[in-house]
């Protein structure tokens, strides 16, 4: 479980992973070792799993943030995973329930590489894509 205090420190390293431990000790009326200690135990327990950057997709050339259901029969999901793991354009998919098997989304530069990218997927099941438009997304955990 956690409690109160555990969920502010979750918030604020959902927000900057890189604080100085005496920077979220002061946000949170700790001393630096009481913070430390429990971002320790955070990552012990693997509420904590890793520590990432966040890309401007924009910045790198991939502009253009695309969804993209799959229909794709199970047999076809370890082929997939193996795709995935080399495409630079996918950043994250979920095997879900419903009409669809997956649910993709994926960064891509163009119109153009939107549809290269479509031909390789469709390789494994019928798909129907999103382009967003906008998105807000929400930095807070609780």
């Amino acid at each position: 479980m956690i409690d109160e205090i555990d969920e502010k420190i979750l918030e604020r390293l959902n927000y900057d992973g890189r604080i100085k431990m005496k920077d979220l000790a002061k946000d949170l009326n700790l001393s630096a070792p009481a913070a430390a200690d429990r971002v320790k135990r955070l990552e012990k327990n693997g509420i904590i799993t890793s520590y990432k950057a966040v890309i401007d997709r924009e910045k790198i050339g991939q502009s253009i943030a695309v969804f993209i259901n799959i229909d794709m029969p199970a047999s076809k999901y370890e082929q997939f995973k193996e795709f995935a793991s080399k495409s630079s354009e996918i950043s994250e998919f979920y095997y879900v329930t419903g009409q669809y098997s997956l649910v993709v989304k994926a960064f891509v530069n163009s119109t153009t590489h939107l549809a290269k990218f479509l031909e390789k997927a469709q390789k494994f099941g019928t798909t129907e894509t999103f382009v967003v438009m906008y998105s807000n997304i929400k930095d807070s955990l609780f």
